[in-house]
């Protein structure tokens, strides 16, 4: 993870076995419901556009964890996850601390770091992300953020940096 200031760095998601198993087993049912649509008895082409939606359905859920990812920019933090991109600028970050929220995010496991950011207008935004290597993370995201400081397991505003 070494490098300066101005390389971008991914981190990949870190993957609850859990949470995978669950994933897989949903696209298998999904998959296997679709193959049974084509044996029902009836009109054929409602079953084959059921089945399609159903393989459609199966392959979106075991691309979700494949493909979220955190980029450090020079400045930005981009997230993917399948289709959905956001990105938050680094300037605002406030802080990163450890969580286990369960609450929906672009993250792959419940070992979660929540990013706090400074909104325009003082409107505040957070999101929940799990960089397989966190401590990497917090520290090309520190490299890049003179405001903040990392302190164990988090990035905290530097004392007497501006708010």
């Amino acid at each position: 993870m070494a490098g300066s200031p101005g390389d971008d760095v991914r981190f990949a998601s870190k993957r609850d076995a859990w949470l995978m198993v669950i994933l897989w087993v949903t696209a298998v049912v999904l998959v296997g419901a679709g193959v049974c649509l084509l044996f029902v008895p009836g009109p054929v082409l409602p079953g084959i556009l059921l089945a399609v939606l159903l393989l459609l359905a199966a392959v979106f859920v075991i691309w979700l964890p494949y493909t979220t990812a955190y980029t450090v920019t020079a400045s930005m933090l981009e997230i993917r996850c399948g289709p959905f991109q956001s990105r938050v600028n680094l300037a605002g970050i406030e802080e990163i601390t450890p969580s286990q929220s369960m609450l929906a995010s672009p993250a792959c496991s419940l070992d979660r770091l929540h990013v706090v950011c400074g909104g325009s207008g003082g409107a505040r935004r957070d999101v929940l992300i799990s960089p397989s290597d966190k401590a990497g993370f917090l520290a090309a995201v520190a490299r890049r953020t003179p405001h903040l400081v990392v302190q164990g397991d988090r990035l905290v505003r530097e004392e007497g940096a501006g708010a």
